[in-house]
């Protein structure tokens, strides 16, 4: 099979035939045992009589929302989606305010926390979700529901529907960090092709194993740890989001004992890492097949994985297993990678600690370019502009939304592959790309652009006790000249003494002008929860400065 010839189900169907009591997906309960395994067979079993279902309720070619919780409900949903060939549309609990949950108390009805402005915009035809949520979620939607933990008809899918590789194998929706989700079309093609240059850069062998904790709704954890193992014929070890976070030793641990090769996540990971495992708790692991550790999604941090690196090395881990990558939902999810540290000062930039870490070059038949974001033009090494991405992997558009489309995707001669403008900046030296951050994010101060991360950056890498994140973000009020005011933002952790939180309102400023040479016009802590965040973590910056705006001093305080 060519990587972009067929379809996800034509795959797991060759899978299940080549070796069907092969080990797929293991999912550990929070001491790390296993609690559920299916193998190709299996999956494929009760998948095809969730598909049967489907089939029944005419959902093939529509649009269905995946509404289920992190575990094998979700997997064996996904891939019964894939079967009929319905559009499978991940799906996790939106983020509610405190008076939204007031509110929903008041009336005595449990919120379902389904995205309903995401449900909308997908058009989708029904909701898979588990009985525990049924209920509210039927209220809330009026869709029809289909309930997947309340057993599964003894009729299976006869045969998966062969579904053409351009078509749609499901909507993947952007984080929605810079702006609105947005839902990405991805073909089935687009997929396939992502997941062979998946397993050419990190040279998948047969005897890999994958531990994953990240959410299964999100780009990184479906394809890298879903689908991934189907197309390269291993298998993956699950562990909750929840139990990484609050025992991130948990996913070490993990790696260690079922002897785990391909694991990663966002810098904020390898940081968790390293403030909150105890090193007598290090001592007693074997890191040493840990032969891929991928850091991706979000501003990686030469800081962070050194430090992960040294802190690990006792345990066996191997610096060289360090692996920098990019990539974004609108590419599928892997745009390039590398094995290894190696950073270089971003250009013009006045800052110091502002090194960018290279994600290496872009595989032989894709073309990574930057460009100047107002001209288009292209710019020579060691310029930073926008990053422009063309391969088969990149997805044809956003699902419903022709402007943003139009303004972000450009399809080539032929139609043979789409142009994509990703909206984040960098730069191009010696034939490896270095990505410095989302345009988004970048700040006009007195003259030059520095970016949210790099403040932010600075002042968590000072260790704040009591903080538990910050944000940061231009504060002029609307028509006020920019370029003058940055405010950031303190979260306090809701368990240190605010008195002592507090304190950091008054060091912080310091901190942030020695390392990056912005002296920031406010400095102020807002209680737990307060700053938003995507429902994959990341900061919500844009959201946190209209909250900033519209409150009076005194509420900010």
């Amino acid at each position: 099979m060519k990587p972009t010839d067929g379809n996800l189900a034509r795959l797991l169907v060759r899978r299940v035939t080549e070796a069907p009591h092969h080990p797929l997906y293991v999912f550990l309960d929070r001491h790390g045992a296993i609690e559920t395994s299916l193998s190709r067979e299996s999956l494929y079993d009760v998948a095809s009589r969730l598909a049967s279902r489907l089939q029944d309720q005419e959902l093939q070619r529509r649009p269905v929302a995946l509404f289920l919780p992190h575990g094998p409900s979700f997997v064996i949903a996904f891939w019964a989606a894939i079967l009929v060939g319905a559009v499978p549309v991940p799906l996790t609990r939106a983020h509610s305010s405190s008076r939204a949950r007031r509110l929903a108390s008041y009336q005595r009805q449990e919120s379902s926390g389904i995205p309903r402005d995401i449900l909308e915009g997908c058009a989708a035809a029904a909701v898979l979700t588990v009985s525990a949520r049924a209920e509210a979620v039927s209220r809330e939607t009026g869709l029809p529901v289909m309930v997947t933990d309340a057993g599964f008809a003894e009729s299976r899918l006869r045969e998966p529907l062969d579904m053409r590789s351009d078509r749609a194998a499901f909507i993947q929706y952007t984080s929605g960090s810079t702006a609105a989700p947005r839902g990405v079309r991805v073909s089935h093609a687009n997929i396939l092709h992502n997941c062979e240059t998946i397993s050419r850069a990190f040279g998948i062998r047969a005897d890999d194993v994958g531990v994953s904790w990240l959410p299964l709704h999100h780009d990184m954890g479906l394809i890298g740890h879903v689908i991934q193992p189907v197309y390269s014929g291993i298998s993956n070890h699950f562990l909750s989001p929840t139990v990484f976070a609050a025992r991130p030793l948990r996913w070490l641990q993990a790696m260690a004992r079922y002897r785990g090769s391909i694991s990663g996540g966002p810098d904020s990971a390898f940081a968790l890492c390293n403030n909150r495992v105890a090193p007598e708790d290090a001592a007693g692991l074997d890191l040493s097949r840990w032969r891929l550790a991928y850091c991706g999604a979000e501003r990686i941090r030469p800081a962070t994985l050194d430090r992960f690196a040294s802190r690990f090395r006792a345990s066996g881990f191997a610096r060289h297993a360090l692996y920098p990558c990019y990539g974004l939902a609108e590419s599928t999810l892997f745009v390039s990678g590398r094995h290894g540290l190696r950073t270089r000062p971003v250009p013009e930039s006045g800052a110091t600690g502002s090194d960018a870490v290279s994600v290496g070059a872009c595989p032989p038949d894709a073309r990574v370019t930057v460009s100047d974001p107002e001209a288009g033009t292209a710019l020579p090494d060691g310029q930073v502009g926008e990053v422009t991405v063309s391969s088969p992997s990149v997805a044809d558009g956003y699902h419903g939304d022709l402007a943003q489309t139009a303004e972000r995707f450009r399809v080539q001669p032929g139609g043979a592959r789409v142009t994509l403008r990703t909206g984040d900046l960098g730069f191009l030296q010696d034939g490896e790309l270095y990505i410095t951050g989302r345009s988004d994010n970048c700040i006009q101060y007195h003259g030059r652009n520095v970016f949210a991360e790099d403040i932010e950056a600075a002042v968590m890498e000072a260790e704040p006790d009591g903080i538990l994140r910050c944000a940061v973000f231009a504060s002029e009020p609307d028509g006020q000249e920019p370029g003058t005011r940055i405010t950031i933002i303190l979260e306090h952790d809701g368990q240190t003494s605010r008195s002592r939180a507090e304190r950091h309102t008054e060091t912080v400023p310091g901190i942030v002008s020695l390392a990056t040479g912005v002296v920031p016009h406010q400095v102020l802590l807002w209680p737990r929860g307060s700053i938003p965040v995507t429902t994959s973590g990341k900061t919500r910056r844009n959201r946190c400065r209209d909250l900033y705006l519209r409150m009076p001093q005194k509420v900010c305080r």
